[in-house]
């Protein structure tokens, strides 16, 4: 039985939030692509920007529960939802859509 060094399938178990995230992900890459394509580089690149930037202290809390670090996890936390808060509801807004 010879497999291949490049196996592309589906899981055999899936998330309970795996069609809205799949939805999520092609709808995602169609917006790049299309900012990219009609020239909306600059707003397209910020919009990612301010969208991602909150999801650094998202992935250090969830390895800070990975290790049991119970106090760096709540700060993680907090400093997340304080950049997503700060990111979402005043820079998309009122800085960059401007």
């Amino acid at each position: 039985n010879i497999q291949s060094p490049i196996c592309i399938g589906w899981s055999k178990t899936c998330r309970g939030d795996f069609r809205e995230m799949f939805v999520h992900h092609i709808v995602t890459n169609l917006l790049i692509i299309g900012s990219s394509h009609w020239r909306f580089t600059r707003i397209g690149s910020m919009v990612f920007l301010v969208h991602d930037i909150s999801d650094v202290p998202v992935d250090l809390s969830k390895l800070a529960n990975f290790v049991k670090w119970k106090t760096t996890t709540i700060v993680c936390f907090v400093s997340m939802v304080l950049v997503w808060l700060v990111t979402r509801l005043i820079i998309l807004p009122f800085v960059i859509y401007r």
